[in-house]
């Protein structure tokens, strides 16, 4: 069965996956591959061993983004938006499942965000997993009990290891398993130690008996499912456009608007009628609104530390007795980010890409609504313009800090902001790429280095920027500014910027204002009260 190569789209890539509290890449991403392992295991886990690289982004920051909650939460079995994450450590201990966490090197990825899983159920199996948190919660698995194998969670797979004594009659495995219905692929691949697998994917899910049976012979089979919001299915059509040059060029050549083609974007990746695309927005839109509005209306169970360094009290208090100096719709804006910059139990957030980063352009879009009382049916469509515009840098980069540095986030987060504002305020749609291009301009070579026990600086300090140059840049776009380089190509450079980072700039924690000595005494603090919880 033939179907489309997988590509960024919004559910899956810019606001997704929808998560408790936390780092898309730090948290959610390692609770996906957690989730993997979990799946293959078919079973409890009775012990959870944990492998970090000792020189990854994971060990740099561990336990700042609750890295250590997230991957134990998905080796149990849960997903990023279950609440119960935060109380997994004492749900393991009442369970009597012990778990370990060991920092050394991993060879099966050279990938900064890499992380193993090895899971051992109670009837004795094992499962290694490797897998890659690639940002934005999106995740990709290298390695299945020994065999490289790829896979991002979108498809059903299965990996059938024939037994040993079984190899002088696996000749014909890979076409028995290819005439199976709903079939996508099958691959021979072996082990280092010269062992033989069988990878397929496919649209539906097999019973491990009915694979043994089609097999033939004796077997051991360990099966994945789809984690993300779209899985892959066979209506899936090739990707529209990868530059808002070419979404510009159909709109204009059809005589369409930037969200009737953005809809026809997401039709062609998903596979979902219209109806359904909007029906998901308006969740995603009353998720953002939740999330920015929970603090204040005082529904929240805040997971408030020491060093939590959250903000949105103080600007409370500001903005309701003074003038701000920026402006009713960007101090607007950003009491709306920092309430979505607190973390509450059970309040679902919105990553696009970074943690928070969809509840940050929501609450832009938020604010200039209620300012020019622009109907809520509008903010919807400007937020699924500013959708494709993420969509489109998951295309054409990595977006995450471990890759690009602090661009890849706050500065992805600004372009789709202004380019969503400039759309809300009835902007043209060269208008739309001139806001998104002068932004993201304004944001390259930004590194990530988020400070342990820092207070959530210098993370908060960008995100302002974010909230900011994006009001500031969709009034230059508005009022005529040429950007002089489309947006696909300052996509491109802040790509090749990003990666010629220094790693110690890659949300490591170990460069940049990580390496101050006000910053160093704050992960030492940070890391003897971590130790205690």
């Amino acid at each position: 069965m033939a179907v489309t190569e997988f590509y960024p789209d919004i559910f899956n890539d810019v606001y997704g996956p929808l998560m408790q509290p936390g780092s898309s890449s730090h948290t959610a991403g390692p609770c996906r591959l957690g989730l993997l392992a979990n799946i293959a295991l078919r079973e409890t886990p009775s012990h959870i061993k944990v492998v970090l690289d000792k020189d990854g982004s994971f060990a740099g920051t561990f336990g700042h983004m609750n890295e250590d909650i997230g991957m134990l939460s998905g080796a149990y079995g849960l997903y990023p938006d279950d609440p119960e994450m935060f109380s997994i450590k004492e749900i393991l201990k009442e369970k009597n499942i012990p778990y370990e966490f060991e920092f050394s090197k991993i060879t099966e990825s050279s990938h900064s965000n890499a992380v193993k899983f090895i899971l051992t159920g109670k009837t004795g199996r094992t499962v290694t997993l490797t897998g890659n948190s690639t940002g934005g919660g999106m995740v990709e698995v290298v390695e299945l009990c020994g065999f490289n194998i790829y896979s991002r969670g979108e498809t059903h797979s299965a990996l059938i290891i024939p037994d040993a004594k079984e190899h002088n009659r696996t000749a014909g495995l890979k076409n028995i398993f290819s005439d199976l219905e709903g079939v996508y692929s099958v691959k021979e691949i072996s082990s280092q130690d010269d062992k033989y697998a069988i990878y397929l994917e496919a649209q539906m899910n097999f019973d491990a008996a009915a694979l043994k049976a089609a097999a033939g012979v004796n077997c051991d089979i360990f099966m994945l499912s789809p984690i993300l919001p779209v899985p892959q299915n066979s209506r899936r059509k090739p990707q529209l456009f990868d530059s808002v040059t070419k979404w510009r060029e159909i709109a204009d050549r059809e005589n369409k608007s930037l969200y009737e083609v953005a809809l026809d974007y997401e039709i062609n990746a998903t596979g979902w009628e219209r109806k359904a695309i909007e029906s998901r927005m308006e969740h995603i839109a009353d998720t953002m609104e939740k999330q920015a509005m929970s603090v204040y209306n005082g529904d929240t169970d805040l997971l408030e530390t020491p060093f939590s360094g959250f903000f949105f009290r103080e600007w409370d208090r500001y903005y309701g007795k003074s003038a701000p100096l920026s402006g009713n719709i960007t101090s607007k804006a950003l009491r709306y980010a920092f309430g979505a910059q607190s973390q509450s139990k059970g309040v679902t957030t919105v990553p696009g890409p970074m943690g928070n980063g969809g509840a940050y352009v929501y609450s832009v879009l938020k604010a200039i609504s209620e300012e020019r009382n622009i109907p809520e049916e509008k903010l919807i469509q400007a937020l699924t313009v500013a959708g494709i515009i993420g969509a489109l840098a998951y295309t054409r980069s990595d977006p995450t800090g471990e890759v690009t540095g602090c661009t890849g986030e706050c500065g992805i987060c600004a372009a789709m902001a202004a380019a969503g504002a400039t759309e809300l305020s009835g902007g043209e749609p060269r208008q739309v790429e001139a806001a998104a291009s002068l932004t993201l301009q304004a944001m390259i070579g930004l590194p990530c280095d988020p400070i342990p026990g820092g207070e959530n600086q210098p993370c908060t300090s960008r995100v302002v920027s974010a909230i900011t140059l994006a009001i500031t840049f969709a009034d230059l776009a508005l009022s005529g500014r040429n950007p002089v380089v489309p947006f696909h190509e300052v996509l491109d450079v802040a790509d090749s910027i990003g990666k010629a980072l220094p790693e110690s700039l890659k949300c490591t924690s170990r460069g940049g204002m990580c390496s101050s000595p006000a910053a160093k005494s704050c992960r030492e603090r940070f890391e003897m009260w971590h130790k205690e919880q």
